[in-house]
């Protein structure tokens, strides 16, 4: 099971969140690929970029993908503002009110991606 070829896109539809009013933004990571004649898995990711351990905010399941496959697909999850106005996604908070946030997918063999989009997601 391998990826012949592996790629990430990630994009936010609102960048700035107001604390009081509960808005919530709508990420999506696109993932990209062409598998082998054995087929390949992957698992998509959003992280906050931080100096040392970055924060998860998603991580999708485990997604099998047939063999000899063009694939493209997305995933959909919502970014908000937790009660002390920090950026949160559904799988963890980034502790910050201001967040660089990033798509990276790992895939069979080791085979892995990262966004070229960096964006920065604002609590206020």
């Amino acid at each position: 099971m391998s990826w012949n070829s592996l790629s990430v896109t990630f994009s936010v539809d609102k960048e700035v969140l107001s604390c009081g009013k509960r808005e919530k933004a709508t990420a999506k990571i696109t993932v990209t690929g062409e598998t082998d004649g054995q087929g390949a898995h992957y698992r998509a990711y959003c992280y906050q970029e931080e100096s040392g351990f970055d924060d998860k905010l998603y991580l999708s399941n485990r997604v099998t993908v047939g063999s000899n496959t063009d694939y493209n697909d997305d995933h959909t999850f919502t970014i908000e503002c937790d009660d002390d106005c920090k950026v949160k996604g559904p799988d963890g908070n980034s502790g910050d009110s201001e967040a660089k946030l990033y798509a990276y997918v790992e895939g069979t063999d080791g085979i892995e991606a990262t966004s070229s989009e960096k964006i920065v997601v604002k609590c206020k």
